[in-house]
């Protein structure tokens, strides 16, 4: 598939969660748990120090995650508190070049935010 691999980019969170911004991240998108889910991957994302793994699917160029992680320890102003994250969002590859954007959010807060993603496929 042609999303499946590592990436170096950056992530971008403008707004509540700009603490999870990064210029210089490795991603990785990897195939399905279940290996009989065609269109299916995982997106790994380190946010913070924290890896997460996102479900997600392909549907012919087009990348999208909707995905909920439950219980994530996340620091918040110095604190940590257990959250659930979710995850909306869709990208694109071209030429080895992954862009689009998630909606990210803290949920049961004001943390969330429309967060960039760009990659080159190493």
């Amino acid at each position: 598939d042609v999303f499946i691999g590592t990436y170096l980019g950056a992530f971008q969170c403008p707004g509540f969660l700009s603490f999870a911004s990064s210029d210089s991240l490795v991603f990785k998108i990897n195939g399905p748990i279940d290996v009989a889910d065609e269109k299916g991957i995982i997106l790994e994302l380190s946010i913070d120090g924290n890896v997460l793994f996102f479900a997600g699917e392909v549907e012919g160029d087009t990348l999208s995650v909707m995905d909920q992680l439950m219980g994530v320890p996340v620091e918040v102003a110095g604190t940590t508190i257990t959250a659930d994250i979710s995850a909306d969002g869709t990208a694109t590859v071209e030429n080895n070049d992954l862009s689009g954007s998630i909606m990210l959010q803290i949920e049961d807060s004001v943390f969330a935010d429309n967060c960039t993603i760009m990659g080159k496929k190493q």
